[in-house]
């Protein structure tokens, strides 16, 4: 198994594609953002979407795994103090623990669910983060359509919605499938924090695998007892958890 720190950052098989330069301006235009702001470009490559976030924020981090693409990176910025390119894991890199940031990536499709959890589990979570996913996956964490125990477990920490969509020719290769822009804006608080936030998963996670119980009757969209999990609303399973229907 390759190890993490060693994985190729632009590898094929990670679902890895070049924005070209339109598309990077009008993901950052979704943004609707202004400056002064500390925004992370996790997974830049080379350097388009940076290019496009100096329009708007004062200072861009430029994360980037592969060596060669980091000195281009360096390069193509040297001259820019609002840029720092960093040479770094985008699962990886040290995020600030105080400090308000945002986050702005192109993710590798085959590390979403990997940067997403990351991204619900730090101590301190982005202010605002934009990826561009996959639309299925992207549909998946923002539980269109249904939800599922992703989406589930990420609102408790962030609204998520889809802002932007994408065509193939965006994009060098062109990707074999559609992409989105999903948004998700950090809660003033979490609906559940410490132990009650694990106590929440929990729930979620033991409906998802059939432990559901039966006094779910009238929560879901079509009101009876044999109503599925990815049938219920965020705020039906905060109401079933709240109202101690914790299994």
């Amino acid at each position: 198994m390759q190890r993490r720190g060693t994985r190729p950052a632009r590898s094929k098989s990670l679902g890895q594609h070049r924005l070209r330069e339109a598309a990077a301006d009008r993901i950052v235009a979704s943004t609707g953002l202004a400056p002064p702001s500390v925004v992370f470009d996790l997974g830049a490559g080379d350097g388009q979407l940076t290019e496009a976030l100096l329009e708007r924020y004062a200072h861009v981090v430029a994360v980037e795994l592969d060596r060669a693409m980091w000195s281009q990176l360096k390069q193509r910025f040297r001259d820019d103090a609002r840029v720092r390119p960093v040479l770094g894991d985008l699962l990886a890199v040290e995020l600030p623990r105080n400090a308000p940031y945002k986050v702005v990536s192109n993710v590798p499709y085959a590390l979403t669910a990997q940067l997403l959890r990351r991204l619900g589990s730090v101590s301190n979570p982005p202010r605002e983060a934009y990826l561009v996913l996959e639309r299925d996956a992207a549909h998946k964490w923002a539980g269109i359509g249904f939800e599922s125990q992703a989406s589930i477990l990420l609102k408790n920490r962030f609204r998520v919605d889809v802002v932007l969509a994408l065509r193939r020719t965006d994009f060098l290769p062109h990707p074999a499938t559609d992409s989105v822009v999903v948004r998700l804006v950090r809660r003033e608080r979490p609906v559940f924090t410490g132990r009650e936030s694990s106590a929440f998963e929990g729930f979620v996670r033991r409906g998802f695998g059939g432990g559901l119980p039966r006094e779910r009757r009238g929560l879901g969209s079509s009101g009876d007892a044999r109503t599925r999990p990815h049938e219920l609303t965020f705020e039906a399973w905060v109401a079933m958890f709240r109202g101690g229907l914790r299994g």
